[in-house]
């Protein structure tokens, strides 16, 4: 048959703190502790959030409906459903599902027979799934779930003739389980052959009885590995294989009239490195067990560094439809595989609808149109793709302001916080990015700009202090009336002025990451390309100050011919500079540190023995040695260096337990992390006096998660945890106290 495919290429004293002992609960503790400060009402949401969207088509009578979950203003994600009327518009008010605590997980499917909706929820800290069936998609009814996998989130589900299949990864995140729901009868338990490492369950699909099911498995070594699972008897008995292509990636599952089809990307040469091209996989029962290929490499590719892919399929009929994404493309257009691996055009549009990002599509065959459900930052939408242009039906979410305190700190308990205006008119909307500085006055976060000397959209920036008191802000970012990426930096001595530097590139494009003052000036990282286009290879640089004020590009930086980054900066014991970042080796990406040495930098890959995932450097002091932060193994791992190439373990958190950035806050250690233990997930703080031994307080928060960040003041810190919800920001005041009573 023709395979017809729709592409748009579009974070208290006297308490006893919990010991870090793996595997069990972190117990709650008095919210004393925390004095929670007040975030004023115009740094709240004000819009909706709509994510984890999916889309069921009209069949036999039933109409189009969209789920999703949805945060309203100072509110948890809920489960919701819109349904569409005869046009694709909106009919009324979405339904809310009646589910306990928070939703996390929520995906659908159905047809004629039954509509299903599976997801996950967390209460109190504990996860566990759902599953809900209608026959009308008004009226939803809770399936009781086998006691084996009530504990499990899922998260993939598929319908075919009533019988349901619905997959998740397990609490310890080892094995993939699930169950399935047959036309009469109990729900039956599902597991999967176990692989190697950690499973994410990319996709799933059915066709009479049988059933395919697609899991990356993650081994810390190397690429994941994709391997299929295939069942012809309802999930009684499973075989694997893996797909053909240079390290696939799946994005979904779906049936076609003869068999399966499964769409992604798969790994390709690029400008700089490796690179990822959308591709396709079919296979019919009957035809053995390997998979068809089919390739959509572009005619230009691996002349530029962008990447493409294909999102999850959907079927109509004789038509496959898929969001095709790219980084830099912004056209859609409908190809048509008119031989095997021969991908036709079928019109081009340069309206996207001003979307510029993916998500789940169905097919509308009677009317030879694809309908997708699109979510992020944008807002989330019903678009619909006809005659190879697209058309807004229905809004879901308009476009959303944010507001994200950062990492970097404005020094006394100030933060760097990032936050973004939306204005919209008609269909089409702008947003703008902005930086600004925020101090706790009392029990309220307080904007204190005035001092700062920087202005424009879309600012990136870093932040260093010097022993004297003297301190460089860099920032990087859309300056307004310039077409491009402007790099600026200032210099004020202790109790000093502003003044503005020099030196950064006037010309092509430049980010800087990271900022630190080292013996004899300040060295700034970050990278460098000849355009802010892809067709520019992006590669790792650094910059040097002997004042502050006059930067120029180090030569003697280097990060290989291949795309490379340069992401954080600290100081070794004997005041070396120590950067991080990675670097291209042979066909993968791999963690890399620079060290600065009298002759220039020397540069080292950093995991050649291991895989684990960098998330930044600690910087010592006194008897302290700078640390490696690193995620390997679902923990979060801290391991010294003296001479930023070899390193030894410090301390780590248990399996299931993660650290967010760690900083030094009166002279010991402390973090905002997670929690996952027995079923239950908890934010917490991470406290330390040597980082070695690490004590947990847990956050007074109903929306365990998001991303935090820890600013020492003095002897206290101020904590931020940033959610859907919303931003919560407390004070835990005299840090050493609270961990010597650990």
């Amino acid at each position: 048959m023709a395979r017809v495919f729709a592409a748009v290429l579009a974070g208290a004293l006297g308490v006893t703190l919990a010991a870090c002992t793996p595997d069990a609960e972190p117990e709650r503790r008095d919210p004393a502790v925390f004095a929670e400060i007040d975030v004023p009402p115009e740094l709240a949401p004000q819009e909706a959030v709509v994510d984890q969207v999916g889309i069921v088509p009209a069949a036999s009578g039933l109409p189009w409906i969209v789920s999703g979950v949805r945060t309203t203003p100072g509110g948890v994600p809920e489960g919701v459903v819109w349904t569409l009327g005869e046009s694709g518009a909106v009919a009324g008010e979405p339904a809310v599902l009646d589910l306990p605590g928070v939703v996390r997980d929520l995906a659908a499917a159905g047809g004629a027979a039954r509509t299903v909706l599976a997801g996950s929820t967390g209460e109190d800290g504990r996860t566990a799934g759902f599953l809900l069936t209608s026959a009308d998609r008004v009226a939803w009814e809770p399936v009781r779930l086998p006691p084996e996998i009530v504990d499990v989130p899922l998260t993939h589900v598929a319908e075919t003739g009533g019988t349901v299949v619905a997959l998740g990864v397990d609490a310890d995140a080892r094995a993939v389980r699930g169950v399935l729901v047959p036309t009469s009868g109990d729900p039956v338990p599902l597991v999967l052959p176990d692989g190697a490492g950690e499973p994410t369950v990319e996709g799933v699909a059915g066709r009479g009885e049988t059933w395919v099911a697609v899991v990356s498995w993650d081994d810390e070594v190397g690429d994941d590995v994709v391997v299929t699972y295939r069942s012809a008897d309802s999930g009684t008995t499973w075989t694997t294989s893996d797909l053909p292509g240079d390290a696939p990636r799946v994005a979904g599952a779906a049936t076609t009239a003869t068999g399966f089809v499964l769409t992604g990307s798969v790994r390709e040469a690029g400008l700089g490195g490796p690179v990822t091209d959308a591709a396709a996989w079919f296979w019919e029962p009957g035809d053995g067990d390997a998979w068809e290929y089919l390739d959509f490499r572009r005619d230009d590719a691996g002349t530029d560094d962008q990447s493409t892919g294909l999102s999850a399929p959907a079927v109509g009929g004789d038509d496959l439809a898929a969001v095709y994404w790219g980084d830099e493309l912004s056209a859609s257009s409908l190809v048509v595989e008119v031989e095997p691996g021969h991908i036709a055009s079928q019109g081009m549009s340069d309206d996207n609808g001003g979307i510029g990002f993916g998500g789940p599509s169905a097919w509308d065959p009677d009317e030879r149109a694809v309908r997708a459900v699109l979510a992020g930052d944008g807002g989330a939408y019903v678009t619909e793709l006809r005659d190879g242009r697209w058309r807004r039906l229905a809004t879901l979410a308009m476009p959303r302001r944010w507001f994200r305190p950062t990492e970097v700190d404005a020094g006394d308990g100030a933060l760097v916080a990032r936050r973004a205006e939306v204005s919209t008119a008609g269909d089409g909307w702008r947003r703008w990015v902005s930086s600004a500085v925020y101090t706790v006055d009392g029990r309220a976060l307080v904007e204190t700009s005035a001092d700062v000397p920087w202005t424009g959209e879309d600012l990136a920036l870093v932040r260093s202090v010097a022993g004297d008191g003297s301190e460089v802000t860099v920032t990087f970012g859309w300056e307004e009336g310039e077409n491009a990426v402007t790099v600026r930096s200032w210099f004020r001595p202790a109790g000093g002025g502003w003044t503005e530097g020099s030196g950064w590139p006037s010309s092509g494009h430049a980010e800087i990451h990271d900022v630190r003052a080292v013996d004899g000036g300040w060295v700034a990282v970050g990278v460098r390309a000849d355009s802010p286009e892809g067709a520019s290879v992006r590669h790792a640089a650094a910059w040097r100050s002997e004042d502050g004020l006059v930067w120029t590009l180090d030569d003697g930086f280097e990060g290989g011919d291949g795309r490379s980054s340069a992401r954080h900066v600290c100081l070794l014991a004997d005041g070396r500079p120590w950067v991080l970042g990675t670097v291209v080796d042979g066909d993968r990406e791999v963690d890399a540190s620079w060290v600065g040495e009298s002759t220039g930098w020397e540069r080292a890959v950093i995991d050649a023995e291991e895989a684990f995932e960098v998330d930044g450097c600690v910087q010592g002091d006194g008897d302290a040695r700078p640390l490696l932060q690193v995620q390997v193994d679902g923990r979060s791992e801290l391991r010294g260096t003296t001479d930023g190439t070899s390193f030894e373990l410090v301390g780590a958190t248990g399996r299931g337990e993660t650290f967010g950035r760690v900083v030094r806050v009166a002279e010991g250690y402390a973090a905002v992390g997670t929690v996952v233990a027995s079923g239950v997930e908890r934010s917490v703080l991470w406290l330390s006096a040597d980082a070695e031994e690490w004590q947990q307080l847990v956050l007074p928060t109903p929306e365990p998660g998001g991303e935090g960040t820890v600013h020492p003041d003095g002897s206290d810190a101020v904590v931020t945890l940033a959610g859907e919800g919303g931003v919560r920001a407390w004070r835990v005041g005299d840090v050493a106290q609270l961990v010597d009573a650990g």
